[in-house]
């Protein structure tokens, strides 16, 4: 029926998505079509504002918890998450061999884009600081996103600084970009994150995209 084609067409095109973040990793990685699968990356967002949602980490290699937001003056706002969950999902997550990230930022807050260019030495204190106290593997950044060339000289210096910090002590440092402002993204930032999240969703009203969109963003 129409109810569950469409099921159906949503569950395809999570998985175009799916292929498209484990082809970036592909490519940042330099894998061949030879190359084992245990060396892919199958990344899950898992949102704070859910209270109660089971999550398949054998399915997992890496879970970023979003998100993390940051207030102008650099500080970090952290009202909005659910401390003692959170703890729960860490936990779980390294019982399972799941690296688990917390993503700064997302689409809704813009403060991101200030702390990053006026306070910048405050906000990757905060952030090392908040990825030690509870444990993260690392820090996922989604900016959303640098609006012009300062910013994007802001964007690099923010994912260099903290990749000379949090990658000496065997942290990763991460990102989330899209097309519509990707060309703001200097190419030397990619030499200073672990592996790159392509967002391609929202494609003509859609939930999701289809696997011509995702095909597409990665290109």
């Amino acid at each position: 029926d129409t109810q569950a084609n469409s099921r159906l067409f949503r569950i395809l095109a999570i998985l175009g998505v799916g292929l498209a973040i484990v082809a970036i990793a592909a490519y940042r990685m330099g894998l061949s079509s030879t190359t084992p699968m245990e060396n892919f990356r199958i990344i899950g967002y898992e949102p704070s504002w859910v209270s109660s949602h089971p999550i398949c980490y054998e399915m997992l290699t890496h879970l970023n918890y979003a998100f993390l937001l940051v207030n102008e003056d650099g500080s970090l706002k952290t009202t909005g998450l659910d401390l003692p969950r959170m703890q729960t999902i860490l936990r779980d997550a390294k019982a399972h061999g799941v690296k688990v990230l917390i993503s700064v930022g997302g689409a809704n807050n813009k403060a991101l884009s200030v702390a990053a260019t006026r306070a910048r030495p405050i906000l990757i204190a905060n952030l090392e600081a908040f990825v030690y106290e509870h444990g993260f593997d690392g820090v996922d950044i989604d900016w959303e996103g640098p609006a012009n060339k300062d910013e994007g000289e802001a964007y690099l210096d923010l994912v260099r600084s903290l990749y000379r910090d949090l990658h000496p002590k065997g942290k990763l440092v991460t990102t989330a970009v899209v097309t519509w402002f990707g060309a703001n993204v200097p190419s030397e930032s990619f030499a200073f994150l672990d592996f790159v999240n392509i967002m391609s969703y929202d494609a003509d009203g859609l939930e999701h995209s289809p696997f011509s969109k995702a095909d597409s963003d990665l290109k």
